[in-house]
C-alpha cells in the first residue's frame, strides 16, 4: 500500500505556474445588435487570432520516465491560431469618449504540445474586457 501511494501520489515539492508569451494578431468583426435608444447599445464581437509563441517557461510531463517535469522549448507548438468571441455593453453618451465592457471567450485550434500523448491541451480564456473608444473631432 505505501509503494503504491508512493507511485501515484508523490509529494508536492515546490509550486510552479506555466507562463507563455504570444505574440498575436486579432482580426475581428464587431456589430451592434441594437439602436441604443432604449437600452445601452450592445456590440458583439467575433474574429481569429493566429499567434506565435516568443518565449515559455513551461514545464513538459513525462509518464514514461516515471512522471517527471522537464523543460524542453521543442515540445510545444510555436503557432497557435484562435478564434474569439464576446459581448460588450457601450457606455457613455459624451462623443469624444465611451466605454465598452462585457465578457469575451477565445479558443485555440490546434494543439498546444506537439506530444502524442498530450492530445487534449489546447489554450483557452475566459475573461472580463474593457475598452476605451475615443473619438476624433470633425
Amino acid at each position: 500500500s505505501l509503494r503504491v501511494n508512493s507511485i501515484y501520489r508523490g509529494i508536492q515539492l515546490q509550486d510552479f505556474t506555466n507562463r507563455y508569451h504570444f505574440l498575436q494578431m486579432p482580426l475581428s468583426y464587431q456589430w451592434q445588435i441594437n439602436k441604443g435608444k432604449k437600452w445601452p447599445p450592445l456590440l458583439w464581437k467575433i474574429g481569429a487570432s493566429p499567434g506565435y509563441l516568443l518565449a515559455s517557461n513551461a514545464l513538459a510531463y513525462d509518464t514514461a520516465a516515471g512522471g517527471i517535469y522537464y523543460r524542453d522549448k521543442e515540445a510545444f507548438n510555436r503557432f497557435q491560431f484562435n478564434l474569439h468571441t464576446g459581448l460588450a455593453v457601450r457606455i457613455g453618451s459624451d462623443k469624444k469618449m465611451q466605454w465598452t465592457i462585457g465578457p469575451e471567450f477565445s479558443v485555440a485550434t490546434n494543439r498546444l504540445m506537439k506530444d502524442a500523448y498530450n492530445q487534449k491541451q489546447y489554450l483557452l480564456y475566459g475573461g472580463l474586457s474593457g475598452r476605451l473608444i475615443l473619438s476624433r473631432k470633425k
